[in-house]
Formats: structure tokens, sequence, C-alpha cells
């Protein structure tokens, strides 16, 4: 049974719940596809059918909606609403209530959905039924009563629409018919939506005194980081390619060479596919190639169709290699990198980066790759001032159109900190020019893209930079339209 305060569901401050309710995960271990839970949430929010998740096998996810016609409103202090879990023995749609399986174990999860997405907590420890006695044939779940506050999933709700407010740590209580077990759930917060029409002030109110919530809002990015395997990165054949031992790509997510030979580690750069707007492999984050992984960098960008490449440290910084040089220096000497022969064309200087043309031949097949090396981001930091990521990215826009055949390689040392801020931005930038967006949510973007890379905007100062550079992209946007309808005004003339 489900007890919540039910005062709080008469509360629609914030925007109406449209859906709210528990996934259930029959396992011992929280469910590995973190997306296909998304996935799941994604469609209930937009009110799309789960049929497809219909009666899932074990190790599955399956939401068990409530009816919020069920659930009683009241403003009283006191009140409650109770709903019973396991209870419906005619179940005929994906998020119904059928019965639990008696002597199975079982992980709960709290969400609630509104017109701006959704948000959820922690998975619950596991917990485990009843096995089937003879005296009673039902297969309702022996676990009977899950207590647990209203406030863990509304204030959720509250918090991701408005940064503004308090997150409150919500028990929920798992009674079996003989020992009563209490577990606690932390808010796992991982959407923060802002309006585009109050994004500006937003920024400003998080700026005030020294930064504060943008403090609290990234450190609650790094609580919420997700820490996948890194087996492979850690590999003894794989370890000498890392160029730092604190940075490794995600088993799920990383970039697969073409094996050579029979060697295990053939197959191994540290590099991670980054979903974008338009696809799910839009991105290649990468760490700067060590000299013993250039030759493995020009196969990735060869091997997976990258056109532009984005390269956002130096080679040297205060005294440090950061990254081996891997282009050809003159365009007179060319450079076998394996069977890769490159070949620079062409490098415009420009004051705040280079833009590099190369041709790279792999027998009778040829390709242009445009590299575009900025030059006034330091190592931890952020460029001076907004305008010089916002140019960059309208270069690169400018000579890289979107193509899912094609991801855009982007770089540093660490391919983290430099590497997430650019990509972050670039996404951000597509999002508030499509008619149909209304809101933006930074704080879920950053953790969406950890959950297949660490440490993607690794510094507070970068992610505070990517909202200062967010609301001057606005600005100017909403300046040029001014701009335009003044233009547009018709003139009139005394006759």
């Amino acid at each position: 049974m489900v007890s919540l305060p039910s005062r709080f569901l008469c509360d629609v401050s914030y925007g109406r719940l449209k859906e709210r309710g528990v996934l259930v995960h029959e396992g011992e271990r929280p469910p590995q596809n973190e997306a296909a839970v998304d996935g799941v949430l994604a469609d209930i929010q937009a009110g799309r059918s789960t049929e497809r998740h219909g009666r899932l096998p074990s190790g599955s996810v399956r939401p068990v909606l409530m009816d919020a016609q069920s659930l009683l409103c009241s403003v009283k202090e006191n009140a409650v609403s109770q709903y019973l879990i396991g209870g419906d023995e005619n179940c005929n749609h994906s998020t119904c209530n059928y019965p639990l399986k008696p002597g199975h174990t079982y992980r709960l999860q709290a969400f609630a959905c509104t017109n701006a997405g959704c948000t959820r907590t922690r998975w619950s420890h596991p917990v485990r039924t009843e096995e089937e006695e003879s005296n009673n044939g039902s297969l309702i779940m022996a676990v009977v009563v899950v207590s647990f506050l209203l406030i863990l999933t509304v204030l959720v709700v509250l918090v991701s629409l408005r940064f503004k407010g308090h997150i409150s740590r919500a028990i929920r209580r798992l009674k079996s018919k003989e020992s009563p077990e209490t577990i606690n759930l932390v808010i796992q917060q991982t959407t923060r939506p802002v309006s585009l029409s109050k994004f500006m002030e937003h920024v400003e109110m998080m700026h005030k005194d020294s930064n504060l919530l943008f403090s609290e809002e990234y450190k609650a990015v790094t609580q919420l980081s997700p820490k996948e395997s890194t087996a492979v990165a850690n590999n003894p054949g794989c370890r000498p390619k890392n160029r730092y031992t604190n940075v490794l790509p995600f088993d799920h997510a990383r970039v697969k060479l073409l094996p050579t030979d029979d060697d295990d580690s053939s197959d191994y750069i540290n590099a991670s596919f980054i979903p974008g707007f338009r696809g799910p492999r839009e991105y290649i984050a990468a760490q700067g190639p060590l000299p013993s992984t250039t030759e493995d960098f020009w196969r990735m960008v060869w091997e997976n169709g990258v056109t532009a490449v984005v390269m956002l440290t130096q080679c040297v910084e205060r005294g440090k290699v950061k990254c081996e040089e891997y282009w050809p220096a003159d365009p007179s000497t060319p450079v076998y990198f394996g069977d890769l022969h490159v070949t620079l064309r062409s490098a415009s200087v420009l004051p705040d980066y280079v833009i590099r043309v190369m041709d790279v031949k792999l027998g009778n097949y040829n390709r242009t790759i445009h590299q575009f090396h900025f030059l006034k981001w330091p190592d931890f930091g952020c460029p001076d001032k907004t305008y010089l990521l916002l140019n960059l990215v309208a270069a690169v826009r400018d000579h890289t159109p979107h193509n899912p055949n094609h991801p855009m390689l982007v770089h540093c040392s660490a391919g983290v900190g430099r590497t997430g801020t650019f990509i972050a931005l670039d996404i951000l930038l597509q999002q508030i020019r499509t008619d149909d967006i209304s809101t933006v949510d930074i704080f879920g973007l950053v953790l969406s893209m950890r959950k297949n890379r660490p440490l993607m905007v690794q510094r507070e100062n970068q992610y505070i930079y990517i909202y200062d550079c967010l609301r001057d992209a606005m600005m100017d946007e909403s300046e040029d339209e001014a701009s335009v309808a003044t233009l547009d005004d018709p003139v009139y003339q005394n006759g």
C-alpha cells in the first residue's frame, strides 16, 4: 500500500502533475540500462503507449501508474491517500497494477511527471516477496505497505521546475507479514528545466551571493553522477593508452576500433560516444592523443566517418604536454599514420582559432577533414568572454552540417572539461532555436552526458560559463530580432 500526504495532491503552483507512480524492477540489482528507464518515463510523460513494455520479463522495469481520481485530495495536514500495489487481478494494459510474483526480489522507485518532464528517486534496497503458501493462492506481494511522503515526488518535481526550493529526504516503509523493514530512498533529482522566457532572470538569481546557487547545483551534479563500469579501460593492455588514470571511458559508451591482429587491446581508445540534440551518437568526446595513440586517433576518425575535429587545448600548457601534435606541420610533407595518408591542405590562422583543412587517404578512398583548433581556453578554466566560445561554435556549425553518419569529434586534453562544455553549449544552442521547445535543462543535460563519459563539464566555473554563454546568445538573438522588426516597420511620410 502506498501512503501519500493528500494535501500535496492539490498543489498545482508549479504545474499540474500529469502522472505519478512507482517503477517496479524485478531483480537483486538496479537495472543496468538507465537509458531504457528514461525511455519508459518519456513515453509516460508524452502520453504515448507503453504497451511495448508490456508484462516485462525478469530483470526489466515496468511502471505502475497511480489513478489520480482514486487518490484523496485534502488540505488537512495529516490526511493521507493510499494506493494498493499489486492489487489488480484483472490486468489488461502495460501500466496496470497486477500482482507481483511470490518468492521474487524487487526494487522500487517513485516518479512524477509534469509537462516539463519526469523526475525520479533512487532505487530502493531489494525487497523479497514471501513464498506462495498452500492455503493462500494470492500472488499479492507479502510486503504490503510502502509508506512514503509525497514530498518525495512532488518536491522533486517542484525543484525540477524551479531550482529555488527545498529538497527533503523521504522514507518508504516496506512491511512484510513477519518482519517490518524500513528503506530510505534518496531523491535523485535528475532534471531542473528553466523556462526560456525566464532564463535571464534565473541566471541573474543564480549568480547572487557569489554564485551560491550555482555551487549548490553543481554539487548536486557531482553527487548524482553515475559510476559505470570501466573494466576495459583498466585492462593491462589498455592502461598505457590512457592519458589520465581518473578519466576512463565507460564500457557501454566507449568508441570501439576495428580490432587488428590478435591484440585484445587493439580496439581500445580513450573516447566515448555522446548523445546530441539530433541523435544518440552525435559526438565523440576523446582525450588528446598520446605519442603512442596518434595512429589509433586517426583510425577512429576514419572508421567513424568523422569530418570535423574540434581541438580545445594547446599541445603544451604551463610547461606540461597536454596533447600530441597529430597533424602534419607542413603542407609539403604528408604524414602516414598507419595505413592512413594525411596531408595538410591549408591552415587559416584567425585571432581566436585556427582552421586546418586536411586530406586523408586510405587506398583509393579520400576524405576531407576540418580541424578547428581553439586558442583561448586555459586548462581547468574558461575563455575570458562568452563570445569567444559562441563564435567558435558558430564557425564549426557553418562548416559542419548535421549528419548522423558523421559524428563530430571533440577533444581537449582529458576529453571531459572543456570538451563537455563545448558539446553542452552546441546542444543548447540548437534547442533554443527550435520552435516547439520552451525550456532548457542544463543540469539534466550535464547529468545525461555523464552517463556516457565521466566528469563531463569538469569544473564549476565551466558549468557557470555554459549558463552565461546561453544567456548572452539569447540576448544577442533578441537584439537581432528587435533590429529586424525595426527595419521592417513601414515608413510614413506626410504628403
